[in-house]
């Protein structure tokens, strides 16, 4: 399973593959965007992407989101990861060009 971070007033995208790592903890704040994709929810949730349900924006409810991605397959889980900032580049485009960084 990977965690991924995405940031959009600051356009970044960080992947941690290591749970217990101390920057997950920093970045989560009550109320945070979590986002779950398994075998079961994939399909919903792409639609969700690409349909913009998931605003991004420069406020507090909408600038950054937390993506769990589990397929017990890490390179199924980056390829997920590089659709989904497809879909969401489509309409934001600072997201588009945003390097995905591997933490941990």
């Amino acid at each position: 399973m990977i965690q991924v971070y995405i940031n959009y007033p600051n356009p970044k995208i960080v992947v941690h593959s290591n749970g217990t790592c101390n920057l997950i903890g920093m970045h989560k704040k009550p109320g945070q965007r979590r986002i779950r994709l398994n075998i079961a929810s994939l399909s919903g949730e792409l639609q969700k992407f690409d349909q913009k349900v998931y605003v991004f924006g420069a406020y507090p409810a909408a600038n950054d989101m937390w993506i769990e991605v589990d397929f017990s397959d890490a390179a199924f889980e980056l390829a997920v990861l590089a659709y989904i900032q497809v879909l969401i580049g489509r309409h934001y485009l600072p997201l588009a060009g945003a390097t995905i960084d591997t933490h941990c």
